[in-house]
């Protein structure tokens, strides 16, 4: 039987996210039967709230107090068959502005090294490249070459554009030795610690307009907007790259329910759409987007297009599924919205061509 490829996972523990990463402090608690209690109380208060943030935080309170990435990783397991394989994706949170972690980037990614040692063929390491970082070329390419780490994670929300020059080394490489990325590419993401951005920042140096500031949010979409991205691929078209979360539910929801076609026109599920189309390598997933029963209607018909079909991959985004319920519920509510054989193709026969030059070795 075909095995099942996660393509989204993450296994961060609090020891690696900031200080300020929510609500502006540190939430610790003394013991695993304190965290479960907090977790159980955020996520039922005021359940009428649109506003994500205590969901996101009793997720947090979870599954990343777990004192190791492997610990969350035996959790994640549970979920699946015993064959299944996971792209596991590393986030650099040190740039960000929201103060240190307690555990660096750097041990981060040791410990994943350790963990694809001992699961060589469950675990698929990507690691995470932000350009602010110093001596990024060298550190992508160890890990890649000497740590067997299978593609590199982006995460622009984080503060930096992907067209950043710093950049440019690393696509060059992926691109001629077919390694994969994957881009966070969902508006309206997590409120990041990140500090106001002084005025000088507030120029996009792709069209030189103004990015009006209304709250870190909304400042964070402009790095993370898929058009960011026209300038990589016409430098670098056969890039191969993942948009994660298809632009992100919000704006899949807004692009199927909409009845005004000009509404469309800065939709980032149709931007994605359009590039899924015009260049070769190009992908994206539906980790966190396809909890919404609603959107799996709309997923489905892009794996009818014979076009569009191959391009979509199965990702879960855990732990952050589990905000709506549980890594389970996704896995099956997909399988049984979209059909076995869609189901394969976009959980085996997709992810096994996006991630085909590491298995190849």
């Amino acid at each position: 039987m075909s095995r099942i490829i996660n393509c989204h996972t993450h296994l961060f523990t609090f020891n690696h996210v900031p200080v300020r990463f929510i609500f502006g402090q540190r939430l610790l608690a003394s013991s695993q039967a304190g965290i479960r209690r907090l977790a159980r109380f955020l996520s039922n208060v005021n359940p009428w709230n649109d506003d994500r943030k205590l969901d996101r935080l009793a997720v947090f309170l979870q599954h990343g107090n777990y004192s190791t990435q492997g610990e969350i990783f035996e959790h994640l397991s549970m979920f699946y068959p015993a064959s299944a394989r996971f792209a596991v994706h590393a986030i650099d949170f040190e740039f960000m502005g929201a103060g240190r972690t307690p555990v660096s980037y750097l041990a981060q990614l040791e410990e994943l090294a350790l963990l694809k040692k001992k699961f060589p063929k469950k675990i698929y390491p990507f690691i995470c490249a932000d350009p602010r970082r110093p001596n990024l070329f060298p550190l992508v390419r160890h890990y890649i070459e000497k740590r067997g780490f299978a593609g590199i994670k982006l995460y622009p929300s984080m503060g930096f554009f992907p067209f950043d020059e710093r950049l440019y080394p690393l696509y060059e490489y992926a691109q001629e030795c077919q390694i994969p990325l994957m881009t966070h590419c969902s508006s309206s993401g997590p409120v990041y610690g990140r500090n106001i951005p002084p005025k000088r920042e507030r120029i996009h140096p792709q069209t030189g307009m103004v990015m009006k500031y209304k709250n870190k949010k909304q400042f964070a979409d402009y790095y993370a907007d898929p058009d960011n991205y026209l300038c990589v691929l016409k430098d670098f078209p056969h890039l191969k790259i993942c948009f994660a979360h298809f632009g992100g539910d919000i704006q899949c929801l807004k692009y199927y329910k909409s009845n005004d076609p000009d509404e469309n026109s800065n939709n980032w599920f149709v931007k994605v759409s359009e590039m899924l189309r015009r260049y070769p390598n190009t992908y994206a997933d539906i980790s966190y987007s396809a909890a919404d029963f609603d959107l799996l209607a709309l997923f489905n018909a892009l794996l009818q297009s014979p076009i569009t079909k191959h391009k979509i991959l199965f990702g879960s985004d855990f732990y952050m599924s589990s905000i709506e319920r549980n890594e389970r519920w996704f896995s099956m509510n997909v399988l049984m919205h979209l059909g076995p054989e869609r189901y394969m193709q976009i959980a085996h026969n997709n992810a096994e061509t996006f991630l085909a030059n590491f298995f190849a070795k």
